[in-house]
């Protein structure tokens, strides 16, 4: 249901953004072509088609985008309300709705998301290091239940997990295993393990599409302009 609402919302946003783009285009193409002839209604035609053209292609390539997310990389598509990224020692961290909290899970073997067995849940903040994560549990959004203690360190090499009941305890963990606390939020991580090269050249591409667009339809105006420009100057000359 939260991916549908998600949809919705950019359909409606995108028709929104096409029906205003559309008219701008189309009305100042109208105006800078006035005094032009034969070549002003592939302008006009083409200012009007312009902005919808371009959501075709983007919604086409995010699909694209969003299937090799998923089969190809095993992440989060991008859109909706569940987030999921891989860490670098084969756990993977995952949240719903929001990312300033979420799990580390050993990911399932269907590849959705984990059973909470496999998960630190409610994890506030974390540091991987090689096959080590360490961090502190919140408890979020409910808080942690009873017997439940917020530090904890697991080696994802054999998926032993050790839970501390003081901030102590823990760096001294640490400390046996040569490392130091340097807590990131969840949020951090998950940005820094969800969006990689293949990330920004999409949305690269994706922002050169209007560009490209109003790139087109700028010569085409200009085109028109200049043919009858051209057109009267010959008549002139004769």
């Amino acid at each position: 249901m939260g991916l549908l609402f998600v949809l919705l919302f950019w359909a409606a946003v995108l028709a929104v953004m096409g029906s205003v783009s559309s008219g701008v285009l189309a009305a100042l193409t109208v105006y800078l072509t006035r005094n032009a002839t034969t070549l002003k209604k592939r302008a006009r035609l083409f200012a009007l088609m312009i902005p919808w053209i371009v959501i075709g292609i983007e919604a086409i390539g995010f699909a694209g985008y969003a299937v090799i997310n998923l089969t190809v990389l095993h992440r989060d598509m991008g859109l909706g309300d569940s987030f999921y990224a891989n860490l670098s020692n084969g756990y993977r961290i995952e949240a719903i709705d929001v990312t300033e909290y979420g799990s580390v899970c050993k990911p399932s073997v269907s590849g959705t998301f984990s059973s909470d067995e496999n998960c630190v849940t409610g994890v506030q903040s974390l540091q991987v290091d090689g096959k080590y994560i360490a961090g502190y549990r919140s408890g979020e959004p409910f808080g942690l239940g009873k017997g439940e203690v917020p530090y904890f360190v697991v080696d994802t090499s054999d998926d032993e997990r050790k839970n501390f009941a003081t901030e102590a305890q823990w760096r001294g963990e640490l400390k046996l295993r040569g490392m130091q606390p340097q807590l990131i939020s969840f949020s951090e991580l998950y940005a820094k393990s969800r969006f990689t090269r293949f990330d920004f050249l999409a949305f690269g591409i994706g922002a050169c599409l209007p560009v490209l667009g109003v790139g087109v339809l700028g010569w085409m105006i200009v085109r028109a302009r200049k043919y009858d420009a051209m057109r009267f100057i010959e008549t002139e000359a004769v």
